[in-house]
């Protein structure tokens, strides 16, 4: 009897710890099971982890997600498909355009600070309707204004470099985003003493493709 009491305290304990603590997957290992699991995605091998009973059962406990994916609302783009990850394992983030407003910055924070993530991707993506529409809106008011402002200063960026496309537009607003969220003081802080490294990367639709940039 005791045996089994000492049996069920071990395993309780082992999930109240599981919950608690934060297993802290490093930056790179993080970004190389992203990048595995979209290899699997673009040759038709997906794996479809953590989807059954047992990964439910063991969510009841906690979360702890290994990377936070920035991603626009796009019904084309979905981070747990193209990544091929299951229940858990990536905390999403979305919003037309993947913008970085305040309340995507405090959900970064929020996975950061909560569940140990050390990855933070902000994913742009082919064929982009908020980035094409404030370009051919540029110079007028736009029905996305408030999407407007933030892309704005990509486009200026590829005109004054002579790069000025559609894609490069696209690619530029998501590293533009890297660098607004890692002008927060509280984000800039953490970093110096952890390894979160936050990177952007673009998805072509056509192929399902996802490039990570530094």
């Amino acid at each position: 009897m005791r045996r089994i009491i000492l049996v069920l305290f071990t395993v309780f304990f082992a999930a109240q710890v599981y919950a608690m603590v934060p297993p802290n997957v490093p930056a790179e290992i993080a970004l190389y099971k992203l990048k595995e699991g979209n290899d699997r995605f673009v040759s038709f091998q997906m794996k479809h982890p953590n989807i059954d009973k047992t990964r439910r059962t063991k969510l009841i406990n906690g979360q702890h997600p290994f990377a936070v994916i920035v991603a626009c609302s796009d019904s084309r783009v979905a981070p747990e498909i193209i990544f091929d990850q299951g229940l858990g394992d990536i905390f999403v983030i979305r919003n037309a355009g993947n913008v970085i407003n305040e309340n995507v910055l405090e959900n970064i924070k929020y996975a950061v600070n909560n569940f140990g993530v050390n990855l933070v991707v902000i994913i742009s993506h082919e064929f982009c309707h908020e980035v094409g529409t404030v370009m051919r809106e540029e110079n007028k008011t736009s029905s996305v204004k408030s999407i407007k402002e933030t892309i704005t200063s990509a486009i200026e960026c590829c005109k004054k470099e002579n790069r000025y496309s559609y894609e490069n537009v696209i690619k530029e607003h998501a590293k533009l985003s890297v660098g607004n969220i890692l002008k927060d003081k509280e984000i800039s802080t953490y970093m110096k003493k952890h390894d979160l490294k936050i990177i952007s990367a673009y998805y072509n639709i056509d192929t399902g493709k996802v490039e990570f940039f530094k």
